[in-house]
């Protein structure tokens, strides 16, 4: 096995925080399907709002990650 250098160590930082993220993803989408298919309850702990709100929260997830991506050297 290698060395830890501090570029292995960054990109695994950055690997465990684009899994953790990736994880947030799907259970925001399962979330917003859920609600899609049944509009009587729209408003979560964690994704409170409405189904515009829900949505924006998808899109910045998926920003973090393909910035995340990037800065995997």
């Amino acid at each position: 096995m290698g060395k830890w250098t501090p570029k292995t160590k960054r990109n695994a930082k950055i690997k465990k925080k684009i899994t953790w993220w990736k994880r947030e993803l799907a259970t925001s989408q399962a979330k917003l399907n859920v609600d899609k298919a049944n509009p009587r309850y729209t408003v979560r702990y964690r994704d409170s709002g409405d189904l515009e709100t829900q949505a924006v929260r998808i899109k910045s997830i998926e920003k973090v990650i393909e910035d995340l991506q990037k800065r995997l050297k």
